[in-house]
């Protein structure tokens, strides 16, 4: 029992440290760890200009101090969304904002290669359902 508890601490601090360990546990020997670096993911610049096929509509991303990031939204002939603060997650950068009735509207978007993504996931606002997308590319 002494040996199993050691060995879930040493996974608890290699998971910690980022490290990628290979254990190997013989009953009635000791525990023998090899272990490995593991390259942290690469950070994602969400910053930059986007704009959609007909340049009618577009994404602004700038980086802010702080780490977040402001988000200004126009979708032609429907709306605008100038006040968005978004943070970096697993799932991409995750914004909030208000929209054109003042009320919380939320989304995530998410980048492959210049291409961005911007899929709304809660909103009250009639004219934009969770779920709904918006496609743009990253202005030359």
């Amino acid at each position: 029992m002494k040996k199993l508890i050691i060995g879930l601490l040493v996974v608890v601090a290699v998971a910690v440290l980022g490290i990628v360990a290979v254990f190997t546990f013989s009953p009635g020997s000791s525990i023998t760890v090899s272990s490995e670096p593991v390259a942290a993911p690469a950070a994602v610049d969400y910053a930059g200009a986007y704009l959609d096929e007909n340049n009618d509509s577009s994404l602004i991303i700038s980086a802010m101090d702080d780490g977040a990031y402001a988000v200004s939204i126009a979708i032609f002939r429907l709306t605008s969304i100038d006040d968005g603060i978004g943070h970096a997650t697993d799932n991409g950068l995750d914004f909030t904002a208000t929209d054109a009735a003042g009320n919380p509207i939320g989304g995530v978007i998410t980048l492959n290669g210049d291409s961005a993504v911007v899929t709304f996931t809660s909103t009250t606002w009639e004219y934009l359902h969770a779920g709904d997308s918006f496609a743009y590319v990253r202005a030359k």
